[in-house]
């Protein structure tokens, strides 16, 4: 999959159907995610409340609750549930020698709980 299409993928996953009222990814505290990609222009920063969920191309000044960042195709397989983390972070660590971006690797840090939160209640139907 080329990076615009994954990209597109991304986007349209958090800000077309993620955003519904029949999204189930809620939370009863305020929790945010933010998505970057390193290998084309992507950011999404997400709210999680007990509301749908609220979906920003902006930075935040603030630290997220969580920050994914790595090529879009790895985040587009991770945020659509095809992967899960672990496969994510696995496939860049057989090229220790290579940045990140270039190894497929997505670099994980902050709230890991909310990783369990979107893979069990992201899903489209």
């Amino acid at each position: 999959m080329d990076t615009a299409l994954a990209l597109d993928g991304i986007d349209e996953l958090l800000r077309g159907f993620m955003v519904r009222s029949r999204s189930k990814v809620r939370s009863d505290r305020l929790r945010t995610v933010q998505v970057r990609t390193t290998d084309g222009p992507g950011s999404w920063h997400l709210t999680i409340t007990r509301e749908p969920l609220s979906v920003s191309t902006e930075e935040p000044p603030e630290p997220a609750d969580l920050t994914l960042t790595g090529p879009a195709r790895q985040l587009y397989l991770l945020l659509w549930n095809r992967l899960t983390v672990e496969q994510v972070e696995r496939s860049g660590r057989s090229e220790q020698t290579e940045p990140a971006e270039q190894a497929g690797q997505v670099e994980v840090s902050g709230d890991r709980d909310l990783l369990d939160l979107w893979r069990d209640t992201a899903a489209i139907g």
